[in-house]
Formats: C-alpha cells, structure tokens, sequence
C-alpha cells in the first residue's frame, strides 16, 4: 500500500487527463486522415503501362527485362526530390524498396523473370492516397 499526498493524487489526476487528451487528439487526426488522405503525387515509369490503380495501390507493366532498369532511374529521381530509400531485396529479376518523406511512406516491388512483362507496385497505407502525375 502507498499513501499518497492531496496534491501527488491531483498531480497524477492532471497527468492523467493530458494523457486521455493527447490519446483522443491522435485518434480524431487518424480519423480525420481516412476521410480526407494526404495525397502523394508519383511519377510513372519510363515506358510502362498502368495495369491498375486503386488509391493506395498503382501496378504497372512494364517490357520484359526493362523493370529493374526502370525502378533504378525513378528512385534515383525520388531520392533526388528528398525520398529516403531503404531496399530489402534489389536482384536484377526482383526488388523490394521503402520509401520514406516526413510522415509519408511508399513501397515499391517489382519482378520481371525475363520470359513474361514486368511488373511494378507502388502500395501505401491507409490514410494517404497515391496520385499519378500525368
């Protein structure tokens, strides 16, 4: 058991309330966010095709053995725009890239076995909305 002073109990009771303040804050950001996304405008690549596109997600196609040379060119634009890049995978058949700018966040996948069209994914989370510049 621990005794506790009138005042550290109204000291605890004020830390409190910030707490559940900031908490409901964050929560009607996040709300706010899913109703109205914060736009990341993108560039296409070079010579490919748009093959779908939803808000959070652009797939392209691209010529067969053309994806990798692709992917190079637009990050180097990204990171010369501001982009921080981390890749986890970058073979020449397949590669996996995170993008980071302030509190935006991109992915971006491609694979292109050599017999069939590449294929390229931009994804981002919920709560951001990819734009493709024309």
């Amino acid at each position: 058991m621990k005794y506790s002073t009138a005042e550290e109990v109204e000291l605890e009771n004020q830390k409190a309330d910030v707490a559940v303040a900031k908490a409901m804050e964050k929560k009607k950001a996040e709300e706010d966010r899913k109703k109205n996304p914060l736009k990341i405008s993108v560039a296409g690549f070079e010579s490919a095709k748009v093959k779908k596109q939803t808000p959070q997600v652009l797939e392209f196609s691209v010529k067969s053995k053309t994806a990798k040379a692709s992917v190079s060119k637009w990050i180097a634009t990204q990171k010369a725009s501001g982009w921080q890049v981390e890749s986890t995978i970058d073979e020449s058949e397949v590669g996996e890239y995170a993008l980071t700018k302030e509190d935006k966040v991109l992915t971006l996948s491609f694979i292109d076995p050599g017999f069939i069209p590449g294929e390229i994914t931009l994804k981002t989370k919920t709560g951001f909305q990819l734009e493709l510049l024309k």
